[in-house]
């Protein structure tokens, strides 16, 4: 009985999996999903004081920020204030 095996070997697919998640990558990045990400990134360049809710609040240094705020993380004047925390208000 002389049975012989076709198919795709392993090695084809992993290659072809490989290339559809760069396919998904290249095609993400060229329609703009990844367009938010470089707001945030901007965002670092600002002190505590800068961050703002929408109803104009500025941001503060705290201890710990309450339940109605938010924490900022890598505010511009970080270093100046070791181990305390850039809390801004939510809406």
């Amino acid at each position: 009985m002389d049975n012989k095996a076709q198919g795709i070997s392993v090695t084809t697919i992993i290659i072809a999996a490989i290339a559809l998640v760069v396919l998904v990558v290249v095609i993400a990045i060229f329609t703009g999903y990844f367009a938010g990400f470089g707001g945030q990134v901007e965002d670092v360049t600002q002190t505590c004081s800068e961050f703002t809710s929408s109803s104009g609040e500025q941001g503060r240094w705290d201890d710990e920020c309450g339940e109605d705020e938010r924490s900022i993380l890598g505010a511009k004047d970080a270093p100046s204030h070791p181990g305390m925390k850039c809390c801004v208000p939510e809406d």
